[in-house]
């Protein structure tokens, strides 16, 4: 009996023992899946970790990189926008300066021909005199030669025509006192209407017409037509010739020669 009891003593104690044993297996176990879980956990968050972060560091090159593209396109429009700018104040102000002095030319042309005109005035003046001068000095002659073979009778006779002779004499000099009056006058008109035509062409070239001008080049830009136009133009005079023609500050005259000219108005032009 005490050894069936110790048998089964020791029976209980191995099966205790062993169940302690499976269980202490089971619970090393299950800690080991657990630390495996959780390094596994620990690798998931830190790879997410990571692409996040590279996600980031992705986005914001790219934003970079776009705001510098921005940029550099910002810049380059603007510089093209500065170059357009300069270069339409450049053709502006060769026009204006080929307007000044294609005004000038203008201006000593018609003070050259107001001066033409007074000399003329003036030789016809000395002319007039001249024979005024011969004419007297010819009546003077005669009246006195007449008078030494006259008798007093024919004395008479030749004062008075010495009187008609003075008379045509005065004539004479009133006619060559009104053409010095006709050359002052047309000098003063010659000078007059220079000043009025300078006037009327510094008038043309007003703000309204300036924008005006500013329009069309920009319509002319847009078509196709922009510096080039002027630029194929070699002969710097013909060229802002025709900038003056473009902004309609210059007409060009018709040619009497031309055969379709039309004379029936010839009473419309002022030479």
């Amino acid at each position: 009996e005490v050894e069936a009891e110790a048998a089964k003593i020791q029976v209980e104690e191995d099966a205790r023992l062993q169940a302690e044993a499976e269980a202490e297996a089971v619970r090393i176990q299950a800690e080991e899946d657990a630390r495996l879980q959780a390094e596994a956990e620990t690798a998931r968050i830190q790879a997410e970790e990571e692409a996040r972060l590279q996600a980031e560091e992705e986005a914001e090159a790219a934003r970079i990189q776009a705001e510098e593209e921005a940029r550099l396109q910002a810049e380059v429009e603007a510089e093209a926008a500065k170059i357009q700018v300069e270069e339409d104040a450049r053709l502006q102000a060769e026009a204006e300066a080929e307007a000044v002095r294609i005004q000038a030319e203008e201006d000593a042309r018609l003070q050259a021909e107001a001066e033409t005109v007074r000399i003329q005035a003036e030789e016809e003046r000395l002319q007039a005199e001249a024979e005024a001068e011969a004419a007297g000095i010819q009546a003077e002659e005669a009246v006195s030669l007449q008078t030494e073979a006259l008798t007093l009778e024919e004395e008479e006779e030749a004062r008075l025509q010495a009187e008609n002779e003075a008379a045509a004499a005065k004539a004479i000099d009133d006619a060559r006192i009104r053409a010095e009056a006709q050359a002052v006058a047309a000098k003063h008109q010659s000078e007059e209407a220079a000043r009025v035509q300078a006037k009327e062409e510094a008038d043309r070239i007003t703000k309204a017409e300036v924008e005006e001008y500013l329009m069309a080049e920009e319509k002319a830009r847009v078509a196709g037509f922009t510096a080039e136009r002027y630029a194929a133009i070699e002969e710097p005079g013909e060229r802002a010739f025709q900038i003056l023609i473009d902004l309609g500050m210059v007409t060009i005259t018709p040619d009497p020669d031309d055969p379709l000219y039309d004379h029936s108005k010839d009473n419309e032009f002022v030479v």
